[in-house]
């Protein structure tokens, strides 16, 4: 029997991996123009496999009946984590030079 492997992890999950906090995650990728003001990814980044975006649902209660709502979640996939690497932590080569005064 084949267990199987998780192949996508929340934003959560993945500043966890990067050892950075979610919160400064939500924003560089935001500001990097990665993620919208709504924290969903682009298009293209979604066709490339870096990204996944799940609907999910909850049922919000009042005293006389309950109305469902959906909302979108960004989900990292493996390549997705390589790719925020990249754009958080460039490799060395990309990084300016410090210029010692």
């Amino acid at each position: 029997m084949q267990q199987d492997i998780k192949q996508s992890y929340s934003v959560k999950e993945a500043a966890s991996f990067l050892n950075i906090g979610s919160n400064t995650l939500f924003k560089k990728l935001r500001e990097q123009g990665v993620l919208s003001h709504r924290n969903l990814p682009r298009s293209d980044l979604v066709k490339a496999g870096y990204f996944e975006v799940s609907l999910r649902q909850f049922e919000k209660r009042t005293d006389r009946f309950a109305v469902k709502q959906q909302y979108a979640v960004t989900l990292v996939t493996g390549p997705g984590l390589a790719f925020i690497q990249e754009l958080i932590d460039p490799p060395e080569e990309d990084k300016p030079e410090c210029q010692a005064k």
